[in-house]
């Protein structure tokens, strides 16, 4: 296997699943709330990075219903996308992890 393929192996198990990468979304979105809730007693936990992760997946979920109708074969959308979107969802849970512990670790 070369290194391309490891870039998008992880992505692979959405492609062509809307519900997989709804599920994911939703779960974004359920942090992103829960956070919002927890703000009002750590400043820090304002984490709209969650949001527009779940926004994103959500679109991506969309996009994939509307290829799966049009029945794309060739898909140039994924060589750009899902790098994008990895990238970024990586990005959002180390800052959803590191925001927190940081507000924790701070206050001892």
């Amino acid at each position: 296997m070369d290194a391309i393929s490891w870039i998008f192996l992880p992505a692979q198990f959405f492609v062509w699943h809307p519900e997989r990468i709804a599920v994911v979304s939703l779960i974004f979105f359920a942090c992103f709330f829960c956070m919002r809730m927890l703000k009002h007693k750590y400043m820090l936990f304002n984490n709209w990075q969650l949001f527009i992760t779940g926004l994103l997946w959500a679109l991506w979920a969309i996009w994939e219903v509307y290829c799966e109708a049009q029945q794309a074969n060739i898909r140039v959308d994924l060589l750009f996308g899902r790098p994008i979107l990895i990238g970024y969802s990586i990005f959002s849970i180390i800052v959803g992890i590191v925001n927190p512990l940081f507000v924790l670790f701070r206050k001892t």
